[in-house]
Protein backbone atom coordinates (compact mmCIF):
# COMPACT_ATOMS: atom_id res chain seq x y z
CA UNK A 1 0.00 0.00 0.00
CA UNK A 2 1.58 3.41 -0.95
CA UNK A 3 2.10 6.06 1.94
CA UNK A 4 -0.30 8.34 0.24
CA UNK A 5 -3.47 5.55 0.15
CA UNK A 6 -2.41 4.78 3.71
CA UNK A 7 -2.45 8.32 4.46
CA UNK A 8 -6.13 8.69 3.42
CA UNK A 9 -7.39 5.69 5.38
CA UNK A 10 -5.57 6.83 8.58
CA UNK A 11 -6.77 9.97 8.39
CA UNK A 12 -10.48 8.48 9.08
CA UNK A 13 -9.22 6.87 12.33
CA UNK A 14 -8.47 7.71 15.84
CA UNK A 15 -6.49 9.18 17.44
CA UNK A 16 -4.91 10.74 14.41
CA UNK A 17 -6.53 14.56 14.73
CA UNK A 18 -5.03 15.87 11.32
CA UNK A 19 -4.12 14.48 7.59
CA UNK A 20 -0.81 15.90 8.08
CA UNK A 21 -0.64 13.23 11.20
CA UNK A 22 -1.90 10.26 9.23
CA UNK A 23 0.62 11.00 6.70
CA UNK A 24 3.67 10.77 9.15
CA UNK A 25 2.24 8.05 10.92
CA UNK A 26 1.94 6.30 7.58
CA UNK A 27 5.49 6.45 6.95
CA UNK A 28 5.96 3.85 9.93
CA UNK A 29 3.65 0.96 8.35
CA UNK A 30 4.92 0.77 5.18
CA UNK A 31 7.21 -2.18 4.16
CA UNK A 32 10.79 -1.41 5.50
CA UNK A 33 12.04 -1.60 2.04
CA UNK A 34 9.56 1.24 1.06
CA UNK A 35 10.84 3.34 4.33
CA UNK A 36 14.45 5.21 3.44
CA UNK A 37 14.98 9.62 2.70
CA UNK A 38 14.76 8.97 -1.09
CA UNK A 39 11.61 6.91 -0.83
CA UNK A 40 9.72 9.00 0.92
CA UNK A 41 10.89 12.03 -1.00
CA UNK A 42 9.98 10.46 -4.23
CA UNK A 43 6.42 9.29 -2.77
CA UNK A 44 5.29 12.05 -0.76
CA UNK A 45 6.48 14.94 -3.64
CA UNK A 46 2.30 15.39 -4.14
CA UNK A 47 1.69 15.59 -0.34
CA UNK A 48 4.79 18.05 -0.03
CA UNK A 49 3.67 20.11 -2.93
CA UNK A 50 -0.17 20.25 -1.57
CA UNK A 51 0.67 21.17 2.42
CA UNK A 52 2.97 24.01 0.82
CA UNK A 53 0.01 25.46 -1.35
CA UNK A 54 -1.67 25.39 1.59
CA UNK A 55 0.55 27.07 3.42
CA UNK A 56 1.16 29.63 0.72
CA UNK A 57 -2.74 30.62 0.36
CA UNK A 58 -2.78 30.64 4.34
CA UNK A 59 -0.37 32.89 4.17
CA UNK A 60 -1.41 34.79 1.39
CA UNK A 61 -4.57 35.15 3.96
CA UNK A 62 -2.48 36.85 6.57
CA UNK A 63 -2.83 33.82 8.61
CA UNK A 64 1.03 33.18 9.84
CA UNK A 65 0.78 30.52 12.43
CA UNK A 66 -1.46 28.07 10.86
CA UNK A 67 1.15 28.64 7.49
CA UNK A 68 3.76 28.00 9.11
CA UNK A 69 2.23 24.87 10.57
CA UNK A 70 1.72 23.47 6.97
CA UNK A 71 5.12 24.53 5.69
CA UNK A 72 7.12 22.74 8.82
CA UNK A 73 4.35 19.67 8.03
CA UNK A 74 5.49 19.97 4.35
CA UNK A 75 9.40 19.54 5.54
CA UNK A 76 8.61 16.75 7.92
CA UNK A 77 6.65 15.52 4.65
CA UNK A 78 9.63 15.87 2.76
CA UNK A 79 11.85 13.61 4.75
CA UNK A 80 13.29 17.06 6.18
CA UNK A 81 15.01 17.69 3.22
CA UNK A 82 13.03 20.62 1.61
CA UNK A 83 14.94 23.54 2.96
CA UNK A 84 12.53 26.24 1.14
CA UNK A 85 9.42 24.70 3.06
CA UNK A 86 12.19 24.77 6.30
CA UNK A 87 13.01 28.56 5.21
CA UNK A 88 9.18 29.73 4.70
CA UNK A 89 8.59 28.56 7.99
CA UNK A 90 11.08 30.55 9.92
CA UNK A 91 9.62 33.60 7.61
CA UNK A 92 6.05 32.46 8.92
CA UNK A 93 7.21 32.31 12.77
CA UNK A 94 8.97 35.97 12.02
CA UNK A 95 6.17 37.34 10.88
CA UNK A 96 3.83 36.32 13.44
CA UNK A 97 6.37 37.43 15.76
CA UNK A 98 7.43 34.79 17.07
CA UNK A 99 11.46 35.78 17.05
CA UNK A 100 12.59 32.80 19.25
CA UNK A 101 11.46 30.59 16.86
CA UNK A 102 11.93 31.72 13.77
CA UNK A 103 15.50 32.33 14.71
CA UNK A 104 16.06 28.87 15.79
CA UNK A 105 14.08 27.96 12.12
CA UNK A 106 16.25 29.66 10.43
CA UNK A 107 19.38 28.22 12.03
CA UNK A 108 18.34 25.26 11.45
CA UNK A 109 18.33 25.94 7.54
CA UNK A 110 21.85 26.89 8.05
CA UNK A 111 23.00 23.65 9.82
CA UNK A 112 20.90 21.90 6.31
CA UNK A 113 23.37 23.76 4.29
CA UNK A 114 20.08 25.65 3.12
CA UNK A 115 20.95 29.12 2.61
CA UNK A 116 18.49 30.58 0.31
CA UNK A 117 18.54 31.81 -3.61
CA UNK A 118 20.58 34.82 -3.05
CA UNK A 119 21.91 34.33 0.70
CA UNK A 120 18.11 35.29 2.54
CA UNK A 121 18.61 33.08 5.29
CA UNK A 122 21.84 35.46 6.33
CA UNK A 123 20.06 38.08 6.18
CA UNK A 124 16.95 37.22 7.93
CA UNK A 125 19.53 36.30 11.04
CA UNK A 126 21.46 39.47 10.46
CA UNK A 127 18.37 41.14 10.68
CA UNK A 128 16.98 39.06 13.57
CA UNK A 129 20.40 39.74 15.58
CA UNK A 130 19.78 43.62 15.64
CA UNK A 131 16.18 42.98 16.81
CA UNK A 132 15.34 44.67 20.55
CA UNK A 133 17.99 48.06 20.25
CA UNK A 134 21.37 48.52 18.74
CA UNK A 135 23.89 46.71 21.12
CA UNK A 136 27.55 46.03 20.07
CA UNK A 137 27.05 42.41 21.18
CA UNK A 138 23.71 42.05 18.09
CA UNK A 139 25.83 44.11 15.74
CA UNK A 140 28.87 42.06 16.06
CA UNK A 141 26.81 38.71 15.92
CA UNK A 142 24.41 40.80 12.81
CA UNK A 143 28.13 41.27 11.26
CA UNK A 144 29.36 38.09 11.54
CA UNK A 145 26.54 36.32 9.60
CA UNK A 146 26.68 38.60 7.03
CA UNK A 147 30.40 37.98 6.29
CA UNK A 148 29.96 34.52 6.19
CA UNK A 149 26.95 35.36 3.75
CA UNK A 150 29.19 36.85 1.57
CA UNK A 151 31.92 34.62 1.29
CA UNK A 152 29.37 32.87 -0.09
CA UNK A 153 26.85 34.90 -2.04
CA UNK A 154 29.94 37.42 -2.90
CA UNK A 155 27.69 39.94 -5.16
CA UNK A 156 24.65 39.80 -2.65
CA UNK A 157 23.95 43.91 -2.96
CA UNK A 158 21.41 43.08 -0.12
CA UNK A 159 23.80 41.75 1.82
CA UNK A 160 26.53 44.29 1.25
CA UNK A 161 24.27 47.33 1.73
CA UNK A 162 23.17 45.63 5.46
CA UNK A 163 27.07 45.12 6.39
CA UNK A 164 27.10 48.94 4.87
CA UNK A 165 24.34 49.61 7.89
CA UNK A 166 26.16 47.36 10.15
CA UNK A 167 29.35 49.83 10.28
CA UNK A 168 26.72 53.22 9.92
CA UNK A 169 26.13 52.07 13.84
CA UNK A 170 29.48 52.01 14.97
CA UNK A 171 30.22 48.07 14.45
CA UNK A 172 33.73 47.29 15.29
CA UNK A 173 36.77 46.83 12.84
CA UNK A 174 36.46 49.65 10.33
CA UNK A 175 38.97 47.43 8.00
CA UNK A 176 36.89 44.74 7.51
CA UNK A 177 33.93 46.84 6.67
CA UNK A 178 35.49 49.10 4.46
CA UNK A 179 35.85 47.02 1.38
CA UNK A 180 32.50 46.22 1.20
CA UNK A 181 31.63 49.45 1.30
CA UNK A 182 33.98 50.62 -1.37
CA UNK A 183 32.02 47.79 -3.53
CA UNK A 184 28.96 49.21 -3.17
CA UNK A 185 30.27 52.67 -3.97
CA UNK A 186 31.20 51.05 -7.27
CA UNK A 187 27.65 49.05 -7.98
CA UNK A 188 26.08 53.06 -6.57
CA UNK A 189 28.42 55.45 -7.08
CA UNK A 190 26.26 58.30 -6.76
CA UNK A 191 24.83 57.10 -3.40
CA UNK A 192 25.72 60.19 -0.95
CA UNK A 193 25.42 57.86 2.15
CA UNK A 194 28.00 55.40 0.91
CA UNK A 195 30.01 58.29 0.65
CA UNK A 196 29.85 59.50 3.87
CA UNK A 197 30.16 56.10 5.12
CA UNK A 198 33.69 55.45 3.39
CA UNK A 199 34.90 58.88 5.06
CA UNK A 200 33.57 57.74 8.13
CA UNK A 201 35.24 54.65 8.06
CA UNK A 202 38.39 55.71 6.88
CA UNK A 203 38.84 58.69 9.62
CA UNK A 204 38.22 55.93 12.70
CA UNK A 205 40.96 53.94 10.63
CA UNK A 206 43.16 57.15 11.48
CA UNK A 207 43.45 57.99 7.84
CA UNK A 208 42.68 61.58 8.09
CA UNK A 209 43.54 62.91 4.83
CA UNK A 210 41.73 60.69 3.00
CA UNK A 211 38.86 61.20 5.37
CA UNK A 212 38.91 64.40 4.51
CA UNK A 213 38.84 64.39 0.90
CA UNK A 214 35.72 62.04 0.94
CA UNK A 215 33.84 64.04 3.11
CA UNK A 216 34.76 67.16 1.16
CA UNK A 217 33.79 65.03 -2.34
CA UNK A 218 30.48 64.38 -0.21
CA UNK A 219 29.67 67.72 0.50
CA UNK A 220 30.62 69.86 -3.09
CA UNK A 221 28.56 66.97 -5.09
CA UNK A 222 25.31 66.34 -2.64
CA UNK A 223 25.11 69.86 -0.77
CA UNK A 224 21.73 68.85 0.46
CA UNK A 225 23.09 66.33 2.38
CA UNK A 226 24.24 66.68 5.79
CA UNK A 227 26.69 63.97 5.70
CA UNK A 228 30.02 65.99 4.16
CA UNK A 229 29.66 68.55 6.21
CA UNK A 230 29.31 66.64 9.06
CA UNK A 231 32.15 64.34 8.55
CA UNK A 232 34.29 67.72 7.96
CA UNK A 233 32.92 69.15 11.08
CA UNK A 234 34.38 66.03 12.39
CA UNK A 235 37.58 66.40 10.90
CA UNK A 236 38.06 70.00 12.00
CA UNK A 237 37.47 68.77 15.92
CA UNK A 238 40.04 66.03 15.49
CA UNK A 239 43.00 68.69 13.98
CA UNK A 240 41.52 71.30 17.24
CA UNK A 241 42.27 68.82 19.73
CA UNK A 242 46.02 67.78 17.69
CA UNK A 243 46.60 71.67 17.94
CA UNK A 244 45.62 71.62 21.62
CA UNK A 245 48.52 68.75 22.38
CA UNK A 246 50.83 70.52 20.76
CA UNK A 247 50.26 73.84 22.47
CA UNK A 248 51.22 72.43 26.20
CA UNK A 249 54.68 72.27 25.22
CA UNK A 250 54.99 74.96 23.14
CA UNK A 251 57.29 78.62 23.58
CA UNK A 252 55.21 81.57 23.49
CA UNK A 253 55.86 82.07 20.15
CA UNK A 254 54.51 78.79 18.85
CA UNK A 255 52.13 78.84 21.33
CA UNK A 256 50.74 82.15 19.79
CA UNK A 257 50.67 80.93 16.19
CA UNK A 258 49.22 77.77 17.23
CA UNK A 259 46.43 79.44 18.82
CA UNK A 260 45.39 81.43 16.16
CA UNK A 261 45.63 78.34 14.00
CA UNK A 262 43.38 76.31 16.58
CA UNK A 263 40.59 79.75 16.59
CA UNK A 264 40.38 79.13 12.94
CA UNK A 265 40.20 75.68 12.92
CA UNK A 266 37.03 76.11 15.77
CA UNK A 267 35.70 78.70 13.03
CA UNK A 268 35.77 76.49 10.09
CA UNK A 269 34.25 73.60 12.63
CA UNK A 270 31.37 75.72 13.31
CA UNK A 271 30.33 76.98 10.09
CA UNK A 272 30.06 73.17 8.32
CA UNK A 273 28.44 71.82 11.36
CA UNK A 274 26.24 74.96 10.97
CA UNK A 275 25.56 73.61 7.19
CA UNK A 276 25.03 70.61 8.35
CA UNK A 277 22.16 71.52 10.53
CA UNK A 278 20.79 73.28 8.26
CA UNK A 279 20.28 70.92 5.80
CA UNK A 280 19.58 67.94 8.20
CA UNK A 281 17.46 65.01 7.95
CA UNK A 282 18.86 62.10 9.55
CA UNK A 283 18.72 62.55 13.51
CA UNK A 284 21.63 60.47 14.52
CA UNK A 285 24.09 62.69 12.28
CA UNK A 286 22.12 65.91 13.57
CA UNK A 287 22.59 65.07 17.00
CA UNK A 288 26.40 64.81 16.61
CA UNK A 289 26.84 68.03 14.41
CA UNK A 290 24.57 69.58 17.13
CA UNK A 291 26.88 68.53 19.84
CA UNK A 292 29.98 69.36 17.63
CA UNK A 293 28.55 72.71 17.08
CA UNK A 294 27.81 73.40 20.60
CA UNK A 295 31.15 72.31 21.83
CA UNK A 296 32.94 74.68 19.08
CA UNK A 297 30.47 77.42 19.82
CA UNK A 298 31.90 77.50 23.74
CA UNK A 299 35.52 76.94 22.90
CA UNK A 300 35.38 79.81 21.07
CA UNK A 301 33.40 81.89 23.53
CA UNK A 302 36.68 81.01 26.00
CA UNK A 303 39.42 81.90 23.19
CA UNK A 304 37.28 85.42 22.71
Amino acid sequence: MSILLLAAVLAKAQPFQTVEDAFHRSVYLVQPSDFSPEAVKIKAGGWVRWLSRKGLSLYQKGRYAEAGAKYESAFKASGHRSGLCLYNSAVCAYLNGDIKRSRSIFEQCLERGFYGPAGEVYTMLSQLSERGGISAAGLKKSREYLLEGLSRFPESKEMILKLVNNASKGAEDPGTMLPFVEKALKADPDNASLLYLRGDLLLRLGRTEEASSQFKDCAERFPDFEGGYAGLGRIRAKEADEICTKMVQADDATFTRLLEQRIEVIRQGTETFSKALSVSMDPVLRHGSATGLAEFETLLRGLK
